[in-house]
């Protein structure tokens, strides 16, 4: 005799915010603010943000939250969600036309992925945890919270803004992909010694920023941005160059150094282009290698020397 067993399967919660009344309750302890079911201290399930144009500024008084996965649908209004922590064990998407802002602190392991379709997310607390962050999407997922996240930051599309910094020992390692950019607005926002790998992707900084940065890798012609405003260095560890690296905006007092000396391994000094015509020095030393920006002569002053020296030859030779 063979017997058939079924067992009872299991679906994640799902909870989705509605209000459905006007009495002016935001928080999350409250039913009339939920579609169908509501959650619990220690709770776990898919928090889905929907449409409804009420209680966009709302409260997490309960703790214990765990989301599988945190969606704004498409529609949404621009949602503030304020409160106590949660632990995410899925992804984060912005599927409406509109910027989301996440104030409370969140847990992650595993590498999650947030994805930005046309519009943006703003996480101010603090992201903490063994995991990493995918950035996936057109729009741009600024991070404000003093971050301890100690896995990788993969930035495959849009802009990432680091605008607050991890902790030490925070973020592993650094990617960034074709069309996508990695903002760093404050300065000493990444590990010292992460890698990067840039495959046809930007960093580029905010006026004053400098940063260091572990090894840099090309898999494929990519670019460093200095932006405007006040000049900056950018920092990293070895290099071994193999794709074209374009240095944008590199002005007057901009240095870009690497912390190996590359002058052996650079046969081919097309393989770094600075734009706006600006004139550079090498400098090479026992372990480092700079480039620095250094401004070009004035053109007046040129003409002036010339004329000068055409002007004493003429009375020389009279």
């Amino acid at each position: 005799m063979v017997l058939l067993c079924s067992f009872p399967q299991t679906s994640l919660a799902q909870y989705i915010w509605n209000p459905n009344n006007n009495n002016g309750q935001t928080n999350w302890s409250d039913r009339n603010v939920w579609d169908a079911s509501e959650p619990a201290n220690n709770a776990s399930g898919t928090f889905t943000f929907s449409s409804d144009v009420n209680k966009l500024n709302n409260f997490n008084d309960f703790t214990g939250i765990t989301m599988t996965s945190l969606v704004f649908s498409s529609g949404a209004g621009a949602y503030n969600l304020y409160g106590n922590a949660v632990t995410l064990n899925g992804n984060v998407t912005n599927n409406s036309s509109t910027n989301q802002t996440i104030h409370f602190g969140v847990t992650i392991s595993g590498q999650r992925t947030i994805q930005t379709a046309t519009n943006n997310i703003t996480f101010n607390g603090a992201i903490g945890g063994s995991g990493g962050i995918t950035k996936t999407g057109q729009g741009t997922l600024t991070l404000t919270g003093n971050n301890s996240y100690s896995g990788n930051l993969d930035v495959q599309g849009g802009v990432v803004d680091l605008q607050t910094g991890p902790a030490a020992g925070g973020i592993a390692a650094l990617s960034v992909s074709s069309g996508a950019t990695l903002l760093v607005s404050t300065s000493n926002q990444v590990n010292n010694t992460a890698p990067v790998t840039l495959s046809g992707g930007t960093i580029r900084r905010a006026s004053g920023v400098s940063e260091v940065f572990g090894s840099l890798s090309l898999t494929s012609a990519s670019f460093l941005d200095y932006g405007t405003g006040t000049a900056g260095t950018l920092t990293f560890g070895s290099y071994t160059p193999s794709s074209l690296l374009t240095v944008n905006n590199f002005f007057q007092g901009n240095t870009l150094t690497f912390q190996s000396n590359l002058t052996d391994s650079i046969s081919n000094t097309n393989l770094f282009i600075f734009d706006n015509n600006i004139s550079y020095s090498w400098d090479s030393g026992s372990s480092t290698f700079t480039v620095t920006a250094i401004p070009e002569p004035n053109t007046a002053i040129v003409v002036g020397i010339i004329l000068i020296f055409i002007i004493a030859l003429t009375i020389r030779n009279l």
